[in-house]
């Protein structure tokens, strides 16, 4: 059977991190901006959570200190943790991924640039 809203999700977030993965690339070859490279992931989680019209309500977030150091844990059962953690949170969380990731095209080098850690 075929699930048109699933496949149809799955071509929206596909295409989404494509564009996007490549406008933060071009951008950090452009500007080398750290803040900015921040505010155009947290842009790229926000978008999709608000395609798969998914809602975050958070409590509590007003008292994480932006110059901290925190580690969060998720259980991940799939890809839309990243996506709620990135939306839910003051500050860009950076992550820790499995190495075959860092072989997808465009994603990989994006995550990479973003100073995301590769285990």
């Amino acid at each position: 059977m075929f699930n048109v809203s699933g496949t149809m999700r799955l071509l929206f977030t596909g295409a989404w991190t494509a564009t996007a993965c490549t406008g933060l690339l071009g951008v950090n070859a452009l500007t080398k901006d750290r803040e900015q490279f921040r505010r155009l992931e947290q842009t790229w989680a926000r978008v999709l959570a608000r395609g798969w019209g998914m809602h975050v309500e958070t409590h509590g977030a007003e008292r994480i200190d932006p110059t901290g150091t925190f580690i969060f844990m998720a259980h991940h059962q799939s890809h839309v943790d990243i996506v709620a953690l990135v939306v839910a949170l003051p500050i860009m969380p950076g992550f820790l991924a499995k190495m075959e990731l860092r072989r997808v095209p465009i994603l990989g080098a994006a995550m990479e640039v973003g100073g995301h850690v590769f285990i």
